[in-house]
């Protein structure tokens, strides 16, 4: 009588099924840091424009009503007229302006992480009269960047501000 052996390894399938497991277990993993490092760094992006619009929009808001229009200096202190500080000015039409520009870096330096997704913003003012007069203006701010890696579609955001005349 033949007796039968115990072998206590593994035959080559259970090695093979076990190696297959393991292989996908760690593409997950991978795939895994992957997509968490491109949403993080997307949202990084998402930060820094988000901060780059208010610091725009609150020193667009400061400006008097009557100086608030395209071409103009967002702010006294970037009008250029000291030499010290960069000029920004609000663009004359609702054309895409870079904002990797050593103008822009100056006036708000979080841009340096966006320097190679090619960041551009794009403004556009409507004014209302009411009795011919300026009643309101109203300012649009497009921002667009590439995406992260270069995959998917450019990423957009949109601010609106409005200005009513000043009332003394």
């Amino acid at each position: 009588m033949l007796a039968k052996k115990h072998s206590r390894a593994f035959t080559l399938i259970e090695a093979v099924i076990g190696v297959l497991v393991l292989a996908l277990l760690f593409l997950g993993a991978m795939s895994a840091l992957y997509f968490g490092r491109i949403s993080a760094t997307k949202a990084r992006y998402e930060g820094v424009m988000l901060d780059f619009s208010i610091q725009y929009l609150e020193m667009a808001r400061a400006i008097p009503f009557q100086s608030f229009r395209a071409g103009a200096p967002i702010n006294a202190l970037y009008d250029g007229a000291n030499g010290s500080l960069p000029t920004v000015l609000i663009p004359a039409n609702s054309n895409w302006v870079s904002l990797d520009t050593p103008a822009y870096r100056l006036f708000h330096p979080d841009l340096v992480w966006l320097s190679s997704q090619n960041p551009e913003m794009s403004v556009n003012i409507a004014v209302t009269q009411v009795g011919g007069v300026d009643h309101t203006r109203h300012m649009t701010l497009l921002l667009r960047w590439d995406p992260p890696l270069g995959k998917g579609s450019r990423q957009v955001q949109r601010y609106e501000l409005m200005r009513t005349t000043d009332v003394l």
